[in-house]
């Protein structure tokens, strides 16, 4: 999807899984640990929503009593914002969980670091998420990834608070994991826990989550691109 950001987006797009894939990436996970998965996010490596009938076709085996005969609530669906695909999820009336890849609640900020604003900016989002919240009645989770001096002040998480007003929605707030080579800097905790508190004053339920693994460089893409570099020198 071009986010700027993104370690994993910087490895290119290679191909869509099939719902046959999907399943089988649940299958092996339980028979690895020899325990049933409790739930499921669709997110990571690709947008699911650029591969929504392999999605739909997942989780309607999902939720079929011939398949896992799963609740809507134990699947989570995450989009860095494709309007059309909200769109379809709640024309589905499968009920997933929806969690929107927010990071700016200002639509110049937004683009310049996800590309997919340029396409559907923040009011058609938002106009997406309050269509599926009414049709479906499940809170909202919104991923919210800080970072210092561009999207991590008091003012903007008052824009968030605007931008959010009305909706069953919590916040996760992230501190940026920093990946080589990107213009991007870790935000002072400080500025974590008064953009959080701005939130939490305007009733919004808010988290910062930790992130893990970056110190080995297995935080999100962060191992791949590490492969594909070696790999790279060693062609060279």
């Amino acid at each position: 999807m071009g986010c700027t950001f993104c370690a994993t987006g910087d490895s290119g797009f290679s191909r869509n899984l099939a719902p046959s894939e999907i399943i089988g990436q649940i299958n092996a996970i339980e028979d690895e640990t020899g325990e049933e998965l409790q739930n499921l996010v669709f997110m990571g490596m690709g947008e699911p929503l650029h591969n929504w009938e392999s999605v739909k076709e997942t989780l309607e085996t999902l939720f079929s009593s011939a398949g896992r005969h799963w609740g809507p609530r134990r699947v989570t669906i995450s989009t860095c914002g494709v309007v059309s695909g909200i769109d379809a999820l709640t024309q589905s009336k499968l009920k997933a969980r929806l969690a929107i890849s927010l990071h700016s609640a200002f639509d110049e900020t937004r683009s310049k670091i996800m590309p997919v604003n340029r396409r559907y900016p923040l009011k058609e989002l938002m106009r997406a998420c309050r269509d599926y919240q009414k049709a479906t009645d499940q809170q909202l989770t919104f991923e919210y990834t800080l970072f210092a001096g561009l999207n991590d002040s008091e003012a903007e998480a008052r824009a968030v608070s605007k931008l959010l007003r009305g909706l069953d929605a919590k916040i996760n707030l992230i501190p940026y994991n920093p990946v080589a080579g990107l213009p991007f800097a870790v935000p002072d905790f400080q500025a974590v826990l008064a953009f959080q508190n701005v939130l939490k004053q305007a009733g919004i339920i808010t988290m910062v989550r930790t992130e893990k693994g970056g110190d080995i460089d297995a935080a999100c893409g962060q191992l791949r691109r590490r492969d594909a570099s070696e790999q790279a020198g060693a062609n060279a």
